[in-house]
């Protein structure tokens, strides 16, 4: 399916498994890819707020009438596109875990445990606001930008996921920014409000520039090539608490020094970093310096000096 620019913020269905209203839905069965042409500064899947809730201070637009972006069921792949303004519903529907109060922008891959069988790729995901979860609930994440989430629950940012190449900056996640076994390669996760910190409730974290002034209460399974920065208290091996020298990281430019520590400091053999390691944020080729990899999301380096 190949869209052209536009903004599309009208028309809803009901997924059939649980009555989620979307703006996009694809629960029928077989694999499908869906390609935004003009890319995600030019393509906008737009969700909306329940009415009844909008003015709400606690449920910040989410309930029953809320509409999120698009859920994906059968699996495949949704590439350049922004998934923006989001809602799910609010409260405990069907158990803590339900997708029906996960997800935002509803990117889930099944009506239960996430299989990550979708992929979304080169995705803005901004401005969503879910009761649990609200950049996503399962799924693969491929040079994603997540920006501005909101997540009302003492819950997670992205749940169950697999993120790769991603940056996460300026979300609210009480939970954590990366939630319940997500594992993140190569990513950049910086700036967020979340007193979880960078992640909770094993997960794992390889070759990654994680920024956070609270600590990981529930350590993650492994951790290994990552810079942790700000980090009360971190565990796994091979990771090192240094300033990562961003070029300016106030103004979203997370290009690194040439002299930063993460130059270098991944770890090639860390998890399943092969199977994600063809390009980084920007598409551009990875860089090896001494057989190591350089770590976070972007492989471009400033010039610049040590004083």
């Amino acid at each position: 399916i190949l869209v052209k620019a536009g903004v599309y913020s009208t028309g809803t269905g009901k997924t059939k498994a649980n009555g989620l209203d979307n703006r996009v839905q694809f629960d029928n069965g077989g694999y499908v890819r869906m390609i935004g042409l003009d890319g995600a500064e030019n393509t906008f899947i737009v969700g909306a707020a329940d009415p009844d809730a909008k003015d709400d201070p606690e449920k910040r637009g989410c309930g029953p009438n809320a509409v999120r972006c698009i859920t994906v069921l059968t699996g495949g792949v949704i590439q350049g596109f922004t998934l923006t303004g989001g809602h799910s519903d609010y409260g405990e529907v069907d158990g803590e875990t339900s997708i029906k109060v996960c997800g935002g922008m509803g990117t889930s891959t099944a009506s239960e445990k996430p299989s990550g069988r979708t992929f979304f790729v080169d995705c803005i995901i901004s401005n969503n606001v879910a009761y649990r979860g609200a950049m996503g609930y399962g799924g693969t994440y491929l040079r994603c930008y997540f920006a501005d989430n909101h997540t009302i629950r003492n819950d997670g940012g992205l749940k169950g996921g697999v993120a790769a190449n991603c940056i996460f900056t300026g979300n609210y996640n009480p939970g954590g920014t990366l939630r319940d076994g997500t594992a993140a390669y190569n990513c950049t996760v910086v700036e967020n409000d979340t007193v979880g910190g960078v992640a909770f409730g094993r997960g794992d974290i390889y070759n990654s520039i994680c920024r956070s002034a609270h600590a990981h209460p529930d350590p993650v399974t492994n951790i290994k090539g990552t810079i942790v920065d700000g980090v009360a208290q971190t565990s796994g091996e091979d990771t090192l608490l240094a300033d990562p020298c961003f070029r300016d990281a106030e103004n979203g430019d997370f290009r690194i020094a040439s002299v930063s520590p993460a130059v270098g400091f991944g770890d090639p053999c860390a998890g399943d970093w092969w199977k994600f390691a063809g390009c980084d944020f920007y598409g551009d080729r990875y860089r090896f310096v001494g057989g190591k990899v350089i770590s976070g999301a972007i492989q471009e380096l400033v010039p610049s000096v040590r004083l």
